[in-house]
């Protein structure tokens, strides 16, 4: 019996939870949709969860669909953003008035958005409302730079 364990131990569980040790999650890069219809990304929060994550290797768009987000979104520092590989957050449409970012007013955060030393972010045709429970639409902190804010 126990030589039979060794043998498990040996072939198959170590090797194995070797590997999970060092597996590397692959950099973000291209073009992710965020809500509508078989979209990569339900909610800007599970995009944000896998930037904060993974980060990026290159340029990173994500096309947000026509609708209204009820989220708190907080966006730490983001590995390998810069000037040559910025993180875009857009509305796919082009039309700001159909992609509404607002306050979650069931946990009322004090802002909507928070960028946590997150720099090289773009966030264009996005409306930032107010739900009533928010006083501010956007807090920039921790040394956040180089953000816009277009539309």
């Amino acid at each position: 019996m126990k030589n039979k364990i060794h043998k498990i131990i040996k072939g198959g569980i170590i090797p194995a939870l070797m590997l999970l040790s060092s597996t590397n999650w692959a950099q973000l890069s291209g073009v992710y949709t965020i809500g509508g219809a078989n979209p990569n990304y339900n909610t800007f929060n599970q995009s944000v969860a896998n930037l904060n994550l993974q980060g990026i290797s290159d340029s990173t768009t994500f096309r947000i669909r026509n609708g209204i987000y009820y989220e708190t979104i907080v966006i730490d520092s983001i590995q390998g953003a810069s000037p040559n590989s910025p993180v875009i957050f857009e509305s796919e449409s082009g039309d700001s008035c159909l992609v509404i970012l607002q306050g979650d007013s069931i946990v009322p955060a004090g802002y909507i958005l928070k960028v946590n030393a997150a720099s090289y972010l773009v966030f264009n045709s996005i409306t930032f409302k107010n739900s009533g429970g928010n006083d501010t639409l956007v807090n920039l902190d921790g040394g956040a730079s180089h953000d816009r804010f277009l539309k």
